[in-house]
């Protein structure tokens, strides 16, 4: 979580209400009684302690503490006179009340208080909205007179976005095979590259679950922006690997032949890539975070179809392909 606010209801407040009439009659005024409170309410460091071999920070905590904050305020000292100590009571009156209120919240015609609260960037909103209703239900629970009402979830949103990159993927997928279909204008390559790209895919998200990057919607955006990447590493390995075919070689020794003839390339293609995107995922603040969640899958998946290009590609090519006769 980044942050929580809230907005509406009154806030609590001490207020110390001088009077002034008395503040004269002991010759004081209201400086001296601001310097009272401020020296008697205090949090500071008191520098290290050192034992042995062993160094204590020592911190001196005076600050006013509940539920005694109004008697010590009343019991507070502002002053010495003869003999006689002037406490805070003899000059002010301490209350325990609220802030003056500038704005209000409603909800529904009747006053209420808005808590909104918001995730980081790159954290798991759909995680955050959990909690956040789990820590709700605990305040009902323990302040019974407490209504709590969702205003705004994120949550339904997250998840239409999520449908609609789904969706977005699976058409993309579907158009990309029939490309390379149109293109290569065999069944054989075009089952090897739809059937590496979701592969290629399913990689990126054990790398992303692994380097804790948590689910939100620029990681589907980031895939739907890369399928077409995934797919070239797979398309040069089938091209080369049909060309060592239709020299004479046999589909097996093909596929050998294939990936070592394009490995340097495609590494170093790949290489390429992921130093392009790197910069990206050092960018700061929310824009930074943004661009973080759809570059690292990106990378990943990128990195994924690089050694399945090299690994399944030839050894489905070696199986569907068959010799030149």
């Amino acid at each position: 979580m980044l942050s929580a606010s809230t907005f509406g209801g009154p806030t609590r407040q001490i207020q110390v209400v001088v009077d002034r009439n008395k503040l004269a009659a002991y010759g004081l005024n209201i400086i001296a009684i601001r310097k009272a409170i401020d020296s008697a309410n205090f949090n500071h460091g008191g520098g290290p302690l050192i034992s042995g071999a062993s160094q204590i920070e020592v911190e001196i905590n005076n600050e006013f503490e509940e539920p005694q904050t109004v008697q010590r305020l009343e019991a507070l000292p502002v002053a010495h006179q003869g003999n006689r100590i002037v406490y805070l009571r003899d000059v002010a009156q301490v209350l325990d009340t609220h802030a003056q209120l500038y704005g209000d919240f409603y909800y529904d015609g009747k006053p209420a208080i808005w808590l909104g609260v918001q995730g980081e960037g790159n954290g798991n909103y759909l995680a955050l909205i959990h909690h956040a209703k789990k820590l709700a239900r605990l305040l009902v629970r323990e302040y019974p007179g407490l209504k709590v009402q969702t205003v705004f979830n994120q949550a339904f949103y997250i998840h239409l976005n999520d449908k609609n990159a789904f969706r977005e993927f699976l058409m993309a997928v579907v158009l990309a095979s029939l490309v390379i279909l149109l293109f290569l204008g065999e069944l054989g390559g075009t089952v090897i590259a739809a059937a590496i790209l979701p592969s290629a895919v399913a990689f990126g998200f054990f790398l992303v679950y692994v380097l804790g990057v948590q689910r939100n919607f620029g990681i589907m955006m980031g895939l739907v922006f890369i399928v077409g990447k995934l797919l070239d590493d797979s398309i040069v390995v089938v091209e080369v690997v049909r060309r060592y075919i239709e020299r004479g070689f046999h589909p097996k020794v093909a596929a050998v032949l294939g990936a070592e003839h394009v490995q340097n390339a495609i590494m170093a293609a790949t290489f390429t890539f992921v130093v392009m995107l790197y910069p990206m995922t050092q960018l700061t603040g929310d824009m930074g975070a943004g661009f973080y969640s759809m570059t690292i899958p990106m990378i990943t998946s990128v990195i994924g179809s690089y050694i399945l290009a090299m690994t399944i590609t030839p050894l489905m090519a070696s199986v569907l392909f068959k010799p030149k006769p």
